[in-house]
């Protein structure tokens, strides 16, 4: 485990812990290691240096790492991974680390013999299974598949917020006749209807085009935020002062009660068949899929080697159906 000490970490080696799985907690301070709960090892080693995580994934099976934004800090932690060949996964939210991780990791993993799984949480778990699902569902290749979020009541962690600046200032990819091309963040507005009714959405650096396409088939993809008009816009100009506003996004994460409250909605539509998934508490949510998907990895391996999509990696019915606890998911209106 990668990151063990920040938020999002730490909520995902209380899931492993109580799973019972045999852990290893890696981060550069021995003080906030040492407070981390549960019988687990604890080792040193800093994320941006190979070669200290090299020497940290000593006799380890499979790694999460939560250390972002994971275009400043991911990719040292791949090479490790490759190098020590460890299976590895992260929760990366971040469009532009994904498509770097697949254009420059695949061939070194296969090579390694191991899986090379990013966005494994809320993002992108349950879109990226959805399109799978709803694919399935349609038959045959389908032309297009739209991934749509609504998120109600949310508050996001200090890493998030960071890592939502630093996306905000990059391009919003599409899949688009067979190719990824850059769109806008907030482009493509319209309406669209959830379970609770219609809402406004627009475009959104999502996973999925980079994702989905592997798996589908599908020549055009693009990933949906439910969005108010002028929100779009905001959001868009947000990038542009990212690197001012970082350092005010604080370090702290919601409480267990604020996590409770916040709920999801993600509708992938493939040629007019949707799947839906919802659920709450997006980071507890993330913790599960992180230690369902470590222990899948480490038990049974991968179907190949690789850098796989989630829905490639696992098997997307049985996965959402070991994560009863924190959403459910249907294939139909």
């Amino acid at each position: 485990m990668v990151g063990a000490t920040g938020y999002t970490g730490a909520l995902v080696v209380q899931e492993l812990v109580s799973r019972g799985v045999d852990l290893v907690a890696i981060g550069r301070s021995r003080e906030k290691l040492d407070a981390l709960p549960g019988d687990l090892e604890r080792r040193v080693a800093d994320a941006g240096d190979e070669a200290s995580l090299v020497r940290a994934l000593a006799g380890c099976d499979a790694l999460v790492t939560t250390v972002g934004p994971f275009v400043d800090h991911g990719e040292p932690v791949v090479r490790a991974a490759v190098e020590a060949g460890v299976h590895y996964i992260d929760t990366t939210g971040e469009q532009a680390f994904m498509r770097t991780v697949f254009e420059r990791y695949d061939r070194a993993a296969s090579s390694a013999g191991i899986a090379v799984v990013p966005a494994i949480g809320f993002d992108y778990v349950p879109g990226d299974m959805a399109a799978a699902l709803a694919a399935q569902a349609a038959g045959g290749t389908p032309d297009r598949i739209d991934v749509h979020y609504l998120i109600r009541k949310a508050k996001a962690s200090g890493g998030t917020k960071r890592t939502g600046m630093r996306v905000a200032a990059l391009p919003c990819l599409v899949w688009k006749e067979g190719r990824l091309v850059e769109d806008r963040i907030g482009g493509d507005g319209r309406r669209f209807l959830f379970a609770e009714g219609e809402a406004n959405v627009a475009l959104w650096p999502g996973g999925e085009p980079v994702t989905v396409p592997r798996h589908t088939g599908a020549r055009n993809v693009s990933t949906y935020m439910r969005l108010p008009k002028a929100a779009s816009a905001l959001i868009r100009g947000a990038g542009k002062a990212a690197s001012l506003a970082q350092p005010l996004a604080g370090t702290d994460g919601p409480s267990p009660e604020e996590r409770g409250r916040g709920r999801y909605e993600v509708v992938a539509v493939a040629d007019g068949v949707r799947c839906t998934v919802e659920g709450h508490d997006m980071y507890g949510m993330t913790a599960a899929a992180c230690a369902e998907a470590l222990q899948r990895l480490a038990d049974g391996g991968p179907p190949r080697a690789g850098v796989l999509a989630p829905a490639e990696a696992f098997d997307p019915a049985a996965f959402l159906d070991a994560m009863r606890g924190h959403l459910t998911w249907r294939v139909g209106s």
